[in-house]
């Protein structure tokens, strides 16, 4: 059985009145608040190390670039 989230989200957008409106939103910010406080979310993504340099060349994935010939 669908609930009423279900129901809404089914429904064409710019169909909706504002009270359906405001139940989506009301629902995604608590499932983003629960995300967030389970310590998921965008803060838990963010690296706050020592960032290091990769050295292509080092790699052998940098290969030289073709001589250029002038033409004139």
């Amino acid at each position: 059985m669908a609930n009423e989230i279900d129901i809404i989200m089914d429904l064409d957008p710019l169909s909706l009145s504002k009270a359906q409106l405001d139940t989506l939103i009301s629902y995604h910010r608590e499932d983003r608040l629960k995300k967030e406080a389970a310590g998921g979310g965008r803060a838990a993504k963010k690296f706050s190390g020592e960032k290091k340099k990769v050295d292509l060349a080092a790699l052998g994935l940098l290969k030289p670039a073709p001589a250029m010939k002038r033409r004139f």
